[in-house]
């Protein structure tokens, strides 16, 4: 079996300082898309900063709403988020594969230092599924 997938894609920014930024992840229609694939890049230019992207997916035993904020994230006194982080420039991107149940609609961004310059994000996200291989059989090959 193989896997599907249909892309979207939003480029945020720029971002200037650490405020949060929560983000309805839409189809092309504009209607929120609930999404088992989520991956948040950065492009920021300078700086030695790091970033976080959370999530709040309804069956999570931990709700978005009981975490504590991206910039608490970095002390030794808080709780775990729902999420991941890595640096502004040279990092890799943070990603979510869900599993089915779990799938959401939003993703939160923040930067955890104002030690950065231009900061844009990249946030690529959709619906993954696995093909049906009866279905490859009705596709045109060529001669």
């Amino acid at each position: 079996m193989r896997e599907q997938f249909r892309p979207y894609t939003m480029i945020l920014g720029p971002f200037t300082d650490t405020t949060v930024s929560a983000v309805t992840l839409v189809d092309t229609g504009g209607t929120a898309l609930k999404c088992n694939y989520i991956s948040v890049e950065s492009s920021a230019t300078g700086g030695t900063s790091f970033f976080t992207a959370r999530i709040d997916a309804p069956n999570l035993t931990t709700p978005l709403a009981n975490q504590t904020t991206a910039a608490l994230s970095k002390g030794l006194e808080t709780s775990g988020f729902v999420g991941g982080a890595s640096k502004m420039v040279g990092g890799y991107p943070v990603e979510f594969v869900l599993y089915d149940g779990d799938r959401t609609d939003s993703v939160t961004i923040q930067c955890t230092d104002a030690d950065f310059t231009n900061a844009y994000f990249i946030v690529t996200y959709g619906q993954v599924w696995t093909g049906n291989p009866l279905r490859d059989g009705e596709r045109p090959k060529g001669q």
